[in-house]
């Protein structure tokens, strides 16, 4: 708890178990707050907290060895060569010794460099071995997931990938990365698709504020770095710079998946002003004729692909509407919440 709420009687007992020899980092790891609180707390009780070299002087190095804190095990204060100041050293689990000031016990990540690195993959191997093994890699992914044969959550997320997914190349390091932006209240499809991926890579939140009318967006984003991942996503069509290229390949132009994925990315479920159910897809004419073509082949419809500014749209109302969206997504094992919530409501009030 932080210590702006710690009573008296709770700061009286923290500075008189300093005051017997207990230092601030183990006491802040024992009442689970930071070094700070812990200092605060000692001098509201009129205590009078130590240097680092009196801690060092005070505490012995018995004192540490075998505290366990995350993965590392404290071994106790000594001097680092390189910058003469007092650090404490520890072992990761993994062997690795490493110094490191009290304020990095207060992050969650306490494994040595290496294992940060790689999401703890290296323990046990030599720094040759880390290297051709794993490279600097910094989060795990399975780089194969978009390999193989096709299956349902494969193709629903290269779907929801080619619509609103980007590929980068960084000209300047030869990198490769595969990422998606959608709306802050659909981060539930970017925690399934890091499942799939089975990544531990972190989902990022964002704003943006719209210039003319000054409105505030939130918007999050699950960036993957990989070479791998890039070159096996590009078989469906995800490639750099498709905003106005995206084509379905021919494997899965009747894959019911891969459209949904479609029409969660860029597509539409709604309804028109007579209240009747609306369902489309908007991007490149060739994926929306595709799409129109598709839909052919089982709805008997009217509509044809429009252009609207610099995209194209396929918007199909009625009776043609609710069977398309039952085609995409009755027994849907994957989808974006809010469409699926929408495509629910629409099944329900024209049961087939």
């Amino acid at each position: 708890m932080p210590s702006a709420i710690f009573s008296a009687e709770e700061s009286q007992r923290i500075a008189a178990d300093y005051a017997n020899g207990a230092n601030c980092c183990s006491l802040a790891i024992q009442e689970g707050v930071s070094r700070t609180a812990i200092v605060t707390a000692i001098r509201r009780a009129g205590g009078a907290v130590r240097s680092s070299a009196e801690e060092c002087r005070k505490r012995r190095k018995a004192d540490y060895t075998g505290q366990q804190v995350g993965d590392f095990f404290v071994e106790g204060y000594r001097r680092d060569p390189a910058s003469g100041r007092m650090k404490w050293h520890c072992v990761c689990a993994c062997g690795a010794r490493r110094a490191v000031n009290a304020r990095y016990f207060e992050t969650g990540n306490r494994r040595c460099w290496d294992c940060s690195r790689s999401g703890g993959r290296t323990r046990g191997l030599s720094a040759a071995e880390r290297r051709a093994r794993y490279g600097n890699c910094l989060y795990s992914v399975d780089e194969s997931a978009f390999e193989g044969e096709v299956t349902e959550r494969m193709a629903y997320f290269a779907g929801l990938l080619i619509t609103d997914g980007f590929v980068s190349h960084n000209a300047k390091t030869g990198g490769k990365s595969v990422g998606v932006n959608l709306q802050a209240d659909d981060v539930a499809i970017l925690e399934e698709l890091r499942e799939f991926l089975k990544s531990s890579h972190p989902i990022h939140f964002y704003t943006s504020t719209r210039p003319k009318t000054g409105a505030v967006l939130r918007y999050t984003r699950l960036l993957i770095s990989s070479t791998r991942l890039v070159d096996s996503v590009a078989r469906f069509g995800v490639v750099p710079h498709k905003t106005h290229t995206a084509v379905a390949p021919d494997f899965v132009l009747n894959n019911r998946h891969w459209w949904r994925g479609c029409v969660d990315g860029d597509g539409m479920i709604t309804s028109n002003s007579h209240g009747k159910p609306t369902f489309g897809l908007c991007g490149t004419k060739s994926l929306v004729t595709q799409f129109a073509e598709y839909l052919r082949q089982t709805i008997t419809f009217r509509a044809g692909v429009r252009r609207d500014k610099s995209i194209w749209c396929l918007y199909v109302s009625g009776q043609a509407a609710v069977e398309g969206i039952r085609l995409l997504y009755e027994g849907a094992s994957v989808s974006l919440a809010r469409k699926q919530a929408a495509a629910t409501d629409v099944m329900r009030a024209y049961p087939g």
